[in-house]
């Protein structure tokens, strides 16, 4: 009896001294602590081995990877709870690019992010990008990984523009369109309305959607962009100035002036061009504290590209 309290006693005492770490010390010390931590528990036959654990991680600190994921997964087949656990292996698989699977342990996570810090939503958009940015990437890769996705991860924001932009990438407009509309007919956004209207994919339908959202969306001043900018594509001046104006109206900002600038371009008013062309230039530099631009150049190249 008092052989196994003392194993207990001296658990607690391994534990705490790798809890400390690198803190107080060195290398060969930490990997001393926690071969005494693997001794005492196998002394004590306990289920949840916080050894193996610490052996997997100062492995990983020191860069070796090898057969390091089957170690910890290995462990969570005992141990499924093991949050700690859990996130080591998210990290030793994102070093490892295997980004299927840390999106599979990441939406396991997700179940207990009260007791994280670690940063579910960020590694989730990192294995997506990831996935969509891989040699010879096509509309079926990008398919594959959206297919990997469940429905609330498809319902985010971030997720819907990284597929939008890549169907983009491979010259699925279309299909593109057909995401952030899906996307927008629930909810406005400004980056996903932006992208919208640059797509130029089908303007006459794009122009009988925003139609429709007017009522919903009327008092973002970013749809009031969306839909001038729509507007300028079919050429219709009057309908664009007057969301463009009702835009600027509800939060004056670059988008809204130099789209302004573009439809008195093409419709040969340059004077009044000019005047919005400035205008953008004057707020973007006091956006980002530069010196106020003479000529707006870079604005211009931006908005026609």
């Amino acid at each position: 009896m008092g052989g196994r309290k003392n194993s207990i006693e001296k658990r607690i005492v391994c534990l705490v001294a790798i809890s400390f770490g690198e803190e107080i010390f060195d290398l060969v010390e930490t990997r001393d602590w926690i071969d005494e931590l693997k001794a005492v528990e196998s002394d004590l036959d306990v289920r949840y081995r916080r050894g193996e654990l610490a052996e997997a991680e100062f492995a990983f600190k020191e860069g070796k990877l090898q057969g390091l994921a089957k170690l910890v997964l290995d462990f969570l087949v005992d141990n499924p709870k093991s949050i700690f656990g859990r996130t080591l292996l998210v990290r030793v698989l994102l070093s490892e690019g295997r980004w299927e699977e840390v999106i599979q342990q990441v939406r396991t996570l997700s179940k207990h992010t009260k007791n994280i810090s670690f940063d579910l939503k960020s590694t989730l958009y990192t294995s997506i990008e990831n996935l969509l940015v891989e040699e010879g990437l096509n509309s079926i890769k990008i398919n594959r990984a959206a297919g990997l996705l469940k429905k609330e991860e498809l319902s985010d924001r971030r997720v819907v523009g990284l597929l939008a932009q890549s169907y983009f990438s491979v010259g699925e407009r279309e299909q593109a369109t057909n995401l952030l509309e899906s996307y927008l007919n629930k909810k406005w956004d400004a980056e996903l309305g932006r992208m919208y209207w640059n797509s130029q994919n089908n303007t006459k339908l794009q122009l009988r959607m925003v139609s429709k959202w007017k009522k919903k969306y009327d008092k973002f001043d970013s749809f009031h962009i969306c839909f001038g900018n729509i507007c300028i594509s079919e050429k219709l001046w009057g309908k664009a100035k007057d969301h463009l104006f009702e835009a600027v109206r509800i939060r004056p900002s670059v988008d809204a002036f130099a789209s302004l600038a573009r439809v008195y371009e093409l419709t040969g008013e340059s004077e009044e061009a000019n005047k919005f062309w400035k205008k953008a230039a004057k707020l973007f530099s006091d956006q980002h504290n530069q010196i106020e631009l003479k000529k707006p150049d870079g604005l211009k190249q931006r908005y026609y590209q």
